[in-house]
């Protein structure tokens, strides 16, 4: 069961990981830059030609809408992998917190909830796990009571998906 204090430090913990969220900002960005290349193009190829005096900046604004459409589709299809990368970086520097004998109660906590908060990645429609549970529990080890309680209270306000707390034979989805 977790304490006031540890539920203080979970408080304090998501609100930091919330404030530097940023993660997933590429498709995002990605799909208005698609955007903007795709109006540029259609209006310019609906209205350019109204304006005889603008023919002669009519390649620069093809160009410039194709390569807004190009590198915008780009951006939303690829922008998200290294947002991944840093998942799984902030996971394994976490995991290595937890199997610290070292590690005092406040870093165990937080530790818990930067593994668990970067446990899953979310690209699109699809989710994925970002490191397998049972080679984690084992580098866990003796905080591992510690780790559930905490992914007890984030799923309970549907912050993190379960990991560790499945019940036998469900699978992570």
């Amino acid at each position: 069961m977790l304490s006031d204090f540890d539920r203080r430090v979970v408080r304090e913990a998501v609100e930091d990981l919330e404030t530097a969220r940023d993660a997933g900002a590429g498709p995002r960005v990605g799909w208005a830059l698609g955007a903007v290349g795709l109006v540029v193009i259609v209006g310019w190829w609906r209205f350019g030609g109204a304006v005889p005096a603008a023919q002669f900046v009519s390649p620069f604004v093809w160009l410039g809408g194709l390569l807004c459409a190009l590198g915008g589709a780009v951006l939303a299809l690829t922008g998200g992998a290294g947002g991944r990368r840093a998942a799984q970086a902030a996971v394994e520097a976490a995991l290595r917190r937890l199997e610290d004998p070292a590690s005092d109660r406040e870093t165990v906590v937080r530790a818990a909830v930067l593994l668990l908060w970067h446990g899953s990645w979310r690209e699109g429609t699809t989710t994925s796990p970002t490191f397998e549970a049972g080679p984690a529990r084992e580098r866990i080890g003796a905080v591992m009571p510690i780790v559930e309680e905490v992914e007890r209270a984030l799923v309970g306000r549907n912050l993190v998906a379960s990991i560790f707390t499945l019940a036998r034979g469900e699978t992570f989805h």
